[in-house]
């Protein structure tokens, strides 16, 4: 389901303009996506859990040259399916 339709499902539930819905789904998208870029896990109810991992720095290959080559600290996504 695209950002689109979860906005026009929320405008016909809820009886509001799209306009209104379209505030009120990219604040919680928003607000989720801050929550996790500061390292702290998020749980929607019978939407899902998400957190975050940082993968540690490694040293990656390039195979063709067989020259190593540092690869940087980078931040991992992992997201759940809603607990029952």
């Amino acid at each position: 389901m695209k950002k689109a339709e979860i906005v026009e499902r929320v405008a016909g539930e809820a009886g509001i303009t799209k306009q209104a819905a379209q505030t009120t789904v990219g604040g919680v998208f928003d607000s989720n996506a801050e929550a996790l870029a500061r390292g702290e896990d998020v749980s929607n109810v019978g939407f899902g859990r998400f957190s975050r991992k940082d993968r540690p720095a490694r040293e990656g290959r390039n195979r063709a040259p067989a020259n190593a080559s540092p690869s940087a600290r980078r931040p991992a996504y992992r997201s759940r399916p809603p607990s029952r």
